[in-house]
């Protein structure tokens, strides 16, 4: 769901990012549909990356969040083991809030699995 520096509107993006989430919901553990490990590690990399843009607020974080969650409970610790590495280290190279903030909320993912 990243912009590639272009302006999406926030609609188009939430749109993005409930169909991400439903998409893993459903179906994260078929294989034609998500592939090989490294296909999957990349769909983790891509949904946590989205979560900790600096402009991932609103429902969009909501849903970014949500699909990390569901993530967590299927594949922490054991498939994704990069998960608090990444978080972590956002937290201590950012000093933007939004990024703090949405990085928190996937430790919180964590936390409550």
């Amino acid at each position: 769901v990243a912009s590639a520096g272009h302006a999406v509107r926030v609609e188009a993006r939430q749109a993005a990012a409930i169909a991400v989430k439903n998409l893993v919901k459903r179906t994260w553990e078929d294989d034609a549909i998500f592939g090989s490990a490294p296909d999957r590690a990349a769909a983790r990399a891509a949904v946590l990356g989205a979560l900790l843009r600096p402009d991932c607020t609103g429902a969009v974080r909501e849903q970014f969040a949500e699909c990390v969650g569901q993530l967590v409970f299927k594949d922490f610790p054991d498939r994704w083991p990069e998960l608090l590495p990444t978080t972590v280290a956002a937290i201590r190279g950012r000093s933007d809030a939004v990024v703090v903030h949405n990085a928190l909320l996937a430790l919180r993912k964590v936390a409550k699995r």
